[in-house]
């Protein structure tokens, strides 16, 4: 959990110059019907990397059942810590990780 966690978080680190910028991106990703679409294309891969790095800290494949389940858990608390995120317009990166680290709680 605590590696997961420390990896979500890099994984969204972003210079703090592009806090706006980046809240806006991701309101819009979260908000519109279209760019979902387009982003579930992206998420397979996303979620594939979860599961690679699970599976090799387990000594499992990726399709099995808990690389491939706590992929898909990291997707939704991704997801869930960005829109919680978003809807704080003056949270900074530091609020978005502290997010990211609770969400992965409902792993251990």
């Amino acid at each position: 959990m605590t590696a997961l966690a420390d990896s979500l978080v890099a994984f969204n680190t972003f210079p703090d110059s592009e806090t706006q910028v980046h809240r806006l991106r991701m309101g819009l990703l979260l908000g519109v019907d279209e760019l979902q679409a387009h982003s579930t294309l992206m998420y397979a891969d996303w979620r594939r990397a979860v599961a690679e790095f699970v599976a090799a800290r387990r000594g499992e494949t990726v399709h099995d059942l808990i690389p491939a389940a706590t992929a898909h858990a990291a997707l939704g608390i991704a997801l869930s810590a960005y829109r919680r995120w978003v809807d704080e317009p003056d949270a900074d990166q530091a609020r978005l990780h502290e997010l990211l680290r609770q969400g992965t709680c409902i792993l251990a």
